[in-house]
This record gives structure tokens, C-alpha cells and sequence, in this order.
């Protein structure tokens, strides 16, 4: 009977590794996974008896689904969470993280919504934001750089246009991060204009996850007032008639 010849045993352990690394388990899983397994040791390894030995355990099987992204049950059971889509769009209530901030601008409001309603100029003022590609009148694809330089893509929708007075938004299904917001355009008193920004969003990870970006430096909320501050700027020197009439 003829031998069949073994592959090497560095190819063999590669294609395991490969085998293993199969990914199965969406990104905010894994990072849940991840977490929930940091805690878990951390908790055992303050423990007596069983518990010190189980939770340990435990916690390491969490976070090594959660670093290899790959989940045995989920492959026997056919399942693979990086491709489930969430069965609405939008913001789940209570499930989002909400940030407002307002400033005024020595600008018509009048100009300041033309700007924004021109989606694909905002990554000029909102510096995570990558790139905005309309793809209708409503409907726009964005690319969106998140902590450690990760990027997240989503389809959003305007669901409310008032001229010159409001933009509403919201993701559609199988966005990676579900989100709405709104834009206000409150025309004030000597050319001013009241620009409020207010955005909901589901972090990957939910809770969780707004916790890591906020241990690794990046606050949203301060990203918001820095680029609308920076917006400001801009919008006085670019948009109002007189900046105009001097172009």
C-alpha cells in the first residue's frame, strides 16, 4: 500500500491556525466577549474554593472567542453574527449614547443648512468623518474613522427637511454603528444663527464599548465641540455674503 506523505508540520499547524481563526463573531461581539472575559479572571482569581478556579476559566474561553473571533457552537450551529442585520434602523430606545452641543455662528442660517444638506463637503469640518458619498436626494453611504484608527461604514437616510431650519437622519439596517441625529439652524438676532447638533448612537460593545473608546482617549462629546468650534470658524470666514462677495 503506497504511503501518503504528511505535510510538514509547520504546514499542518498553519492551516489549524487558519481553521481557528475562521471569523464567525461580529465585531461588538467579539469586543463584548473580550471584555467580559477580562472581568471574569479578574473577579475568579478574588475568589476561593471552585470559584476561583471556574470563573478564570470561563473568562479565558471568552476572551479567546472574542480575540480569534471565532466560536465553536456558532460553527456547528451555522451561525455567523458578522453577518446579522439588526431588524430596524435607527437607534434602539434607551440603548444609545446622546450627545448635544449648540454654538453660535455669525452666519445666515440660510447658509449654514446649504452646507450641511451638501453631505459630501461635511468631512471638511467633522474630522472622523472620512468620506460622505450621496447616493439620492435622501440617502447617503458614510465612512467614519473610529478609536486605534478603525473604520465603520453605514447607509443613512434624511427622514426630516425643513429648509433652512432642520436635517434629520437615521441609519438603516445592518448599519455597524446605528445612529440618528438632528441639525438645528435657529436664525437669531445680527445675522447670528443658533446651530444645535444633536446624535444618538449605539456604540459597538453598547456601554461597554463607549467605556474602551473613553480608556483609550477619544471622547465623542469633546470631538463634537472641538469640529463644531472648528465649523464656526470656518463658516465666518467662508460662508457669510460678505466672505462671499470678497471670493
Amino acid at each position: 500500500m503506497p504511503h501518503t506523505p504528511q505535510p510538514p508540520k509547520h504546514v499542518a499547524f498553519i492551516d489549524q491556525v487558519r481553521q481557528e481563526l475562521t471569523y464567525n463573531i461580529g465585531e461588538r461581539e467579539r469586543l463584548f466577549s473580550m471584555l467580559a472575559g477580562a472581568g471574569l479572571v479578574g473577579f475568579g482569581v478574588t475568589q476561593r474554593g471552585w470559584q476561583r478556579w471556574f470563573f478564570p476559566l470561563l473568562g479565558a474561553a471568552l476572551l479567546k472567542r472574542g480575540i480569534t473571533g471565532h466560536c465553536d457552537l456558532y460553527q456547528q450551529l451555522h451561525i455567523n453574527s458578522r453577518y446579522s442585520a439588526p431588524s430596524s434602523s435607527g437607534v434602539e430606545s434607551g440603548q444609545g449614547a446622546r450627545l448635544e452641543y449648540s454654538i453660535d455662528v455669525r452666519c445666515p442660517a440660510r447658509e449654514l443648512y446649504l452646507f450641511w444638506r451638501q453631505l459630501k463637503q461635511l468631512p471638511r469640518v467633522l474630522r472622523h468623518v472620512e468620506s460622505v458619498d450621496p447616493r439620492d436626494g435622501l440617502h447617503s453611504h458614510w465612512i467614519v474613522r473610529g478609536p486605534l484608527g478603525h473604520q465603520f461604514e453605514w447607509d443613512s437616510r434624511i427622514i426630516n427637511d425643513e429648509e433652512n431650519q432642520l436635517i434629520a437622519w437615521e441609519t438603516l439596517p445592518n448599519s455597524n454603528v446605528p445612529n440618528a441625529g438632528s441639525v438645528r439652524f435657529e436664525q437669531l438676532a445680527d445675522g447670528m444663527t443658533r446651530l444645535k447638533v444633536a446624535i444618538e448612537f449605539e456604540p459597538p460593545g453598547k456601554s461597554l464599548g463607549l467605556a474602551v473608546a473613553k480608556l483609550l482617549g477619544d471622547s465623542p462629546q469633546r470631538e463634537l465641540e472641538e469640529d463644531l468650534a472648528a465649523f464656526k470658524d470656518f463658516a465666518e470666514r467662508e460662508l457669510t455674503p460678505a466672505s462671499r462677495s470678497e471670493n
